[in-house]
């Protein structure tokens, strides 16, 4: 126990250190981490051993991490982007998966199972790096966007049936034919399934019964318990920790308390798939890989380009904008977290011989530092490989944002439609003032669809969008910010026009931002902390029977006092 301890303080030191410089180099952490695991394993410097606690947590990880992904699995949103998930996604997979199994088959000899597993597990990018890129860009509702995004929900869809069916065939009935195989993975697939639907109803009183308790430590121990518990049970019926793990998260992702598990066990999910990374670097011999270098680098850039040429053609055959099959390429080119799980699991259970386990998962680990630098430079790398295709930019929601906006004249655009955006679109449906919403969030914009308002989908923070809305004709734009310099950066892009007569109003999240926003173009700004401190100042000043003149002169004093730059003027425009 003692070891372990040391061990683990060495490699979280390593982990801070090649994290802190990945950050620094705008990389993933993923990088860092895998990097961290290499240098400080035993292919190279060997100042951590292998250890089976080590592999536990790693395991864990990947089971939490499923479990995430199981929370976001949506079945109306992939019902919603079947084109891009079932059409771009499954062609991706499946041509990436039949084109390297079979050059595995060819040239290492493989079992045809195997072959295609292995292939699969090359057809996996990742989650982490592509996700987050695109979120932090403001890009996820792009045509490129949801192509990727389809793709990426594809593929961890994809990576539970390989994972099973590795479960199966480095079991006992992985050595009685491929036939047995597929039959014992099929039979674990319907008990998961069964068991599944027969547990819906009493997970969720059971997480029902603990946020009853008020104790943010019952629930999290419930929550963990229950996803202990289906991960061992998909073990025990033949197949992995991580399937069961996806399967509870896509029951509970149902229930009422999806967003208080998420923020629950988001730290559990960081720390333990870090570990995952740093125990898959450590599992990659340095010394073998040194050996062949120009192996390895070919490989990777193989893997790289091979993929970005496949996703290039299926995007073209869907009939993707030139901007967008390049950008789609770009970031779907690299391996990803799912690869190395995948291609780990197949070496240690026996489906993948070790001397060509080994290079593999080196070839791949490249693949994804090039990925990274390849997701953080795509858009630049676009601008170069599709100049020829000059300045087209085919965004999503913009033909829906012309039709929702056809002959409104005066009306409010919102750029955003959740809890407060639907509050104000119901006020202004009341008033009978034209408008309409910008939701880039599926399940936001459902509901808000759903009770009648005027919304439509797409990325409300994106000059073309807005312009498709009849920006020069509208009367307001109402951003709801979340992100500060996301919203400055859409102001800037719109600039200041005074003839064109439309107000532009944000609401941030505290005081902190009115500056940037009122200098990036804002008429006015409503800071949500504020607003609610002298709303409840009101109230409480009117309980006291204080009379509504004295209440308005000391509100007005108040606003004046805590931000005095931008106070209430009679001659100027109220900006708070």
């Amino acid at each position: 126990m003692h070891q372990f301890v040391v061990d683990f303080a060495i490699l979280l030191t390593a982990a801070l250190a090649a994290v802190l410089v990945a950050v620094r180099l705008h990389l993933s952490p993923t990088v860092g981490y895998l990097l961290a695991g290499i240098i400080a394993g035993p292919g190279a410097w060997g100042l951590v051993g292998q250890s089976a606690s080590m592999v536990l947590l790693a395991e864990l990880g990947i089971a939490v991490l499923m479990f995430f992904i199981g929370l976001e699995f949506s079945w109306s949103r992939l019902m919603a982007e079947r084109r891009s998930v079932f059409g771009f996604g499954g062609a991706q997979v499946a041509l990436t998966a039949t084109l390297a199994g079979a050059l595995l088959q060819l040239w290492a000899g493989l079992d045809l199972l195997a072959s295609l597993i292995i292939g699969g597990a090359l057809a996996m990018s990742s989650t982490a790096i592509v996700h987050k890129h695109l979120i932090e860009r403001e890009e996820s509702a792009t045509r490129f966007g949801i192509a990727s995004t389809g793709a990426l929900v594809l593929q961890d869809v994809a990576a539970l049936a390989l994972l099973g069916a590795l479960a199966v065939l480095a079991g006992p009935g992985g050595h009685a034919g491929e036939g047995a195989g597929v039959s014992q993975l099929v039979v674990g697939f319907a008990a998961l399934a069964a068991v599944a639907l027969l547990a819906r109803p009493t997970l969720g009183r059971l997480l029902a019964l603990a946020a009853r308790t008020r104790s943010n430590e019952v629930f999290l121990i419930t929550a963990l318990a229950i996803l202990l518990a289906a991960a061992l049970g998909a073990e025990k019926v033949g197949l992995s920790l991580p399937l069961g793990a996806f399967v509870v998260g896509v029951i509970l992702a149902e229930s009422d308390f999806r967003h208080q598990l998420e923020e629950e066990i988001r730290p559990f999910r960081d720390l333990l798939l870090g570990i995952f990374f740093i125990t898959t670097g450590m599992s990659l011999d340095l010394g073998a890989t040194l050996s062949q270098p120009l192996v390895v680098l070919a490989g990777a850039i193989a893997i790289v380009l091979g993929k970005f040429v496949l996703v290039w053609l299926i995007a073209l055959a869907q009939g993707q904008a030139p901007r967008d099959r390049v950008r789609s390429a770009l970031l779907l080119a690299h391996c990803g977290e799912l690869s190395l799980l995948l291609l780990g699991q197949a070496t240690i259970g026996g489906a993948l011989p070790v001397a060509w386990g080994q290079p593999l998962l080196s070839m791949v680990a490249l693949s994804m530092i090039l990925g990274a630098v390849i997701v953080h430079f795509s858009p630049y790398l676009t601008a170069m490989l599709a100049r020829s295709a000059g300045e087209e930019v085919d965004h999503t929601g913009e033909a829906d944002s012309r039709r929702a906006t056809s002959g409104l004249t005066r009306h409010v655009i919102l750029v955003g439609c959740g809890t407060k955006g639907r509050t104000l679109a119901q006020a202004l449906e009341a008033s009978g003032t034209p408008y309409v919403a910008i939701e880039r969030d599926y399940e936001c914009f459902k509901r808000a669809r759903s009770e009648g308002l005027n919304v439509i989908f797409g990325d409300g923070q994106r000059k073309a969008l807005i312009e498709a809305a009849g920006l020069d004709r509208a009367s307001a734009l109402v951003l709801f910010v979340r992100r500060p310099e996301a919203a400055a950066r859409l102001l800037h892009d719109i600039g200041r026009d005074e003839s064109r007569g439309c107000a532009i109003i944000a609401s941030c999240r505290d005081s902190s931002s009115v500056e940037a926003l009122l200098a990036a173009g804002a008429t006015y700004v409503f800071p949500e902390s504020l607003a609610a401190s002298l709303a409840l100042a009101r109230e409480a000043m009117r309980a006291a029977g204080m009379a509504e003149a004295e209440v308005d002169a000391c509100i007005r004093t108040l606003r004046q006092t805590w931000i005095p730059a931008e106070g209430l003027l009679e001659h100027t425009p109220v900006r708070i």
